[in-house]
């Protein structure tokens, strides 16, 4: 144990934050997740609690207030994909490139219902006696709500905080259509899993541009089981199996071209066939 610990100490501490494995380890992954979810953080919880704090004691018989309500309801039962949808529409389209303010964009969308609801929530439980003791030793309404009732809610409001950037920092599906989490710590080499397995064809093909976009300026490293999509954005191409052991194995490695249209292992040529996999 002591053994393990030690390791485990000399890799965090030597070498998660050493440039040469953030731009190649895990430590991009982390970093980026970092910046991507404090811009969040920053364009949603600001508005999340003036939002809050309008609904529980400005808007409860409001109109707009009503609204406002209904909306964020909505809005907290709306799959994360469709968020990066809306992302992807508003800032990815509009600025024409891929950026950590557009993934920072679609996790403020994702975290403000959930801050708006716990805050008027949370101001809800304060007791009326205390807004009516304000007021009775002469504290007008906004000195009232602002003095007495919000430091009071402050455990109830850091609480719904805290649940949107724990909801935030675990998504992925609107990060996958901005590419943003990746993209933040302007890496050398990006690595895809599988970037493309649950997108519609439109999205498909606006990822694939991306990474045609990208190839002069970094090198992207794709795992992908679409031969189609390997054949149409990659310069070149390995294949990887396994033996009766299970233990994988690169089979065969060359330009794209050569790959797909003259192989020089016959398992390649079996796999590409249809013959297997």
């Amino acid at each position: 144990m002591i053994f393990s610990t030690t390791i485990l100490n000399r890799i965090v501490a030597t070498s998660m934050f050493v440039k040469a494995v953030i731009d190649n380890g895990f430590g991009n992954a982390i970093l980026g997740t970092i910046i991507i979810v404090v811009i969040g953080a920053m364009l949603s919880i600001p508005t999340g609690i003036m939002t809050g704090i309008f609904l529980a004691e400005f808007g409860q018989t409001n109109l707009i207030g009503g609204f406002v309500r209904f909306i964020s309801s909505i809005l907290a039962g709306v799959p994360s994909i469709v968020v990066g949808v809306f992302a992807y529409g508003v800032i990815v389209l509009v600025t024409k490139g891929f950026s950590a303010i557009a993934g920072g964009f679609a996790l403020a969308v994702i975290m403000l219902p959930v801050i708006i609801l716990t805050t008027e929530e949370s101001l809800k439980l304060i007791p009326t006696s205390q807004r009516l003791a304000s007021a009775a030793l002469g504290g007008t309404r906004f000195q009232t709500t602002f003095r007495i009732v919000i430091s009071t809610a402050i455990p109830g409001i850091t609480t719904g905080i805290l649940l949107a950037v724990a909801r935030a920092a675990g998504e992925t599906a609107p990060l996958r259509l901005c590419i943003a989490r990746a993209l933040a710590v302007k890496p050398k080499v990006l690595l895809m899993d599988e970037p493309c397995s649950a997108l519609d064809p439109i999205a498909t093909m606006k990822v694939e541009e991306l990474i045609h976009s990208l190839q002069s300026e970094l090198t992207i490293a794709i795992v992908t089981h679409n031969m189609q999509q390997a054949a149409r954005v990659s310069n070149f191409t390995a294949f990887f199996s396994t033996d009766e052991s299970r233990i994988g194995q690169m089979v065969e490695f060359g330009p794209t071209e050569q790959i797909f249209n003259n192989p020089l292992d016959p398992r390649t040529r079996d796999y590409i066939s249809g013959r297997f996999g």
